[in-house]
This record gives structure tokens, sequence and C-alpha cells, in this order.
């Protein structure tokens, strides 16, 4: 029920093998590196944080939380490793190109970052930490869902304030 330093996770760990050979590429986990501070300052609910995870083994190792403003919104930040053939943002763009829209590649603190979208209602960033990637995913549900700049803002300034945390 710990972190790569001992850190406890905020959540019953139910996946013995959460921690993998499929996110083991870095060392941050956003389940304890993500102060309670900075989940209340995006106005996420601290008592909602979840494991991402949703199988043993599974590539996603991270947290995710409920907006206190909507039960329709969340923000999760998981780690899963980078593709072995080109371990770098852009080989996760072409071996990944999953997304809906990939938008850019811009800086943000002097870190490369991929935006993408999955939806109307979904932005995501994408960096690099060491071979693995850090997926900052945010989801702002209702009819009609905001625009999709001010969703990929909010994933960018969470990008922003944890990005001391996460090694290069």
């Amino acid at each position: 029920q710990t972190d790569s330093v001992v850190r406890v996770l905020q959540f019953k760990m139910v996946f013995p093998n959460r921690w993998s050979a499929n996110n083991d590429g870095t060392t941050y986990e956003p389940c304890t590196a993500v102060t309670t501070a900075l989940v209340k300052e995006f106005r996420l609910d601290p008592a909602s944080v979840a494991d991402a995870a949703r199988s043993d083994y599974q590539t996603a190792r991270g947290c995710e939380w409920e907006g206190l403003d909507s039960r329709l919104s969340y923000l999760a930040q998981f780690v899963g490793n980078l593709p072995s053939r080109n371990p770098t943002l852009k080989g996760y763009f072409e071996e990944y190109n999953i997304a809906d829209d990939w938008y850019e590649f811009a800086a943000i603190g002097g870190r490369e970052v991929l935006f993408s979208t999955l939806g109307p209602d979904q932005c995501a960033t994408h960096v690099v930490s060491g071979t693995a990637i850090v997926t900052t995913g945010v989801s702002i549900g209702g009819m009609p869902p905001p625009e999709l700049s001010k969703i990929c803002e909010r994933a960018r300034r969470f990008t922003a304030a944890t990005l001391p945390s996460i090694p290069e």
C-alpha cells in the first residue's frame, strides 16, 4: 500500500501488481506526489481519490479524482511506459495515436508536452519521465460542455503544478 519511496497510497490497493513492467519507467507516483492542497485548489474531491488501474499489470498507474462542482467531471494523472522502439514523446504519439485529435507539442516549464483530446469534453497532456509517459486527463461533463480550450487549460495548469515533482 505504498509507493517506491514508502509513501502510503490514499486508497486500498486491489491489484498486487499495480506497479509492473508496464509502468515502471519512472519513480513518479501521482497518487502520493499530488497533494491534498493541490486537489482542493483544482476543486476536486480529496475523498473521491481512486486508483486509475482497472486490472492487474495494467499500463496505467495513477489516481483519479471527481470534481466538487460536478460528479460528471474528473481529473486523472497516471503513468505508463513509453514504446520500447522509440521511447520519446514523438514515439509515443506515433505508437499510440488513439486520441480523437492531437493538438500540439508545447513547452511547460521547459519540458515538451503533447496535448490530445478524446472528445468534446476531454483534454489530456502527456510528458516524458524516464522511460515512461505521465498523462494528465481532464473531463468536464455537462450540457453543453465548456469550450475545449478551457478544459485543456485546466490540464495544462495541473501539469504545470505537478511538473516540478515529475523527474525528467
